[in-house]
């Protein structure tokens, strides 16, 4: 049996949203259908949520904004989900297309380290503990790997990317705390494969 309830194609600028169940209280929205996300599939999952937000659906209880989803959390008692999808249809067509939706949002200056002792030590203990032979730890650090993994020349041209634009935190996840990050220009992303297996 699958867990797609429905789906909603492409139009006027709006990504593609299927719509999953998620258990027996909540739906997971995705939203576009692409890897890598762009910024405007995320500003699309995050006016849904500010929608639902600003206009409370009686029996929805709490919505988390992911990379391109919505997971949407009810109370089965009050609302079913066929009517959380009837919701969620109705309020995806009152938010704007992507690019010219307007979040609000701040900005922050924080400190950066690329290669610290903190950082060494945790590439270490990964080493040691759970995978000895990962080709994303050289010399104690994953910096270098990096590097060569997005052909650049050198860890300086590694940070200058970094450094040449802002920012958006996508969504904070996975772990508590974590922010996913999206550069505002395109051409400061930095990719890797995640670590096999993850880091825990």
């Amino acid at each position: 049996m699958s867990a797609i309830i429905t789906t909603a194609e492409p139009r006027a600028g709006r990504p593609k949203v299927t719509y999953r169940t998620a258990g027996d209280r909540a739906v997971l929205v995705e939203y576009g259908h692409t890897i890598p996300v762009d910024l405007s599939v995320n500003f699309f999952a995050h006016a849904s949520a500010q929608r639902l937000a600003d206009h409370p659906v009686r029996g929805v209880l709490e919505v988390a904004p992911g990379l391109r989803s919505l997971l949407v959390y009810y109370d089965p008692a009050v609302i079913g989900q066929d009517r959380v999808v009837a919701a969620l249809e109705e309020l995806h067509d009152d938010i704007p297309e992507p690019a010219s939706i307007v979040l609000p949002s701040r900005r922050l200056t924080l400190p950066i380290a690329f290669d610290d002792s903190a950082s060494r030590e945790a590439v270490n203990r990964y080493r040691i503990s759970t995978r000895p032979d990962a080709p994303n730890v050289v010399d104690g650090n994953n910096i270098d790997y990096l590097v060569r993994y997005n052909g650049l020349p050198n860890r300086e041209a590694f940070g200058e990317r970094i450094l040449r634009t802002e920012w958006w935190n996508a969504f904070t996840g996975f772990y508590p705390g974590l922010p996913s990050l999206l550069p505002l220009d395109p051409r400061s992303e930095i990719i890797a494969p995640k670590y096999n297996p993850a880091r825990g």
